[in-house]
């Protein structure tokens, strides 16, 4: 049981330190040697825990899905209710750690399409939209393509708002405001 408490204290630390890696320094600049550095573990040590980068970015998305978007929550299933919902979400999602939101930006948009893992987290975020909310939405009869294209321009604004905010290039109510207004005005939309 000791052995195992160990483990998963090790995977815990990888995953704080990378996480305050690209809040500081960006996604990009993220290497396996400055975490094992940072974490106070050898290389070797850090490559049997975790094969690439790509496998500690998956379990610090697998973070963002559950802690702040939780697109697994159910919906409601009157529009107006569902749109009322989501702008209730809209300041726990703005409370989300920049990390998280520099990491969203990077599967989304990033060079994630020069790599096969990094295409890998990309197509798992998009399954996961689509399996989460989206179903949801579409299971009423709205179009797929425009409900996952719908979200994933949400997700993009939010990831976008949260670094904004993060850097002092916007207030968080100027943020709030816009989120709140883009879920409104796409609501709107027959879908």
């Amino acid at each position: 049981m000791a052995h195992r408490a160990a483990y998963y204290e090790r995977i815990n630390a990888v995953v704080a330190v990378t996480t305050e890696l690209i809040g500081s320094e960006g996604v990009r600049n993220v290497t396996l040697a400055h975490i094992a550095k940072q974490t106070g573990i050898t290389r070797q040590w850090l490559h049997q825990l975790f094969p690439d980068l790509h496998a500690i970015y998956a379990l610090i998305y697998e973070r963002m899905l559950t802690d702040y978007l939780r697109i697994d929550q159910p919906l409601p299933v009157d529009r107006g209710e569902r749109i009322e919902f989501q702008c209730a979400q809209v300041p726990h999602w703005l409370d989300m750690p920049v990390a998280y939101a520099l990491l969203g930006t990077y599967i989304l948009n990033g060079s994630t399409r020069n790599s096969s893992q990094g295409s890998a987290l990309r197509d798992q975020m998009i399954a996961d939209v689509n399996r989460g909310w989206a179903s949801q939405i579409t299971d009423q009869g709205y179009d797929p393509a425009n409900v996952s294209a719908g979200i994933l321009i949400l997700l993009n604004a939010l990831f976008g708002l949260v670094i904004a905010v993060h850097d002092g290039i916007t207030q968080r109510k100027s943020a709030e405001t816009r989120l709140l207004g883009l879920i409104r005005s796409m609501g709107q939309i027959p879908l």
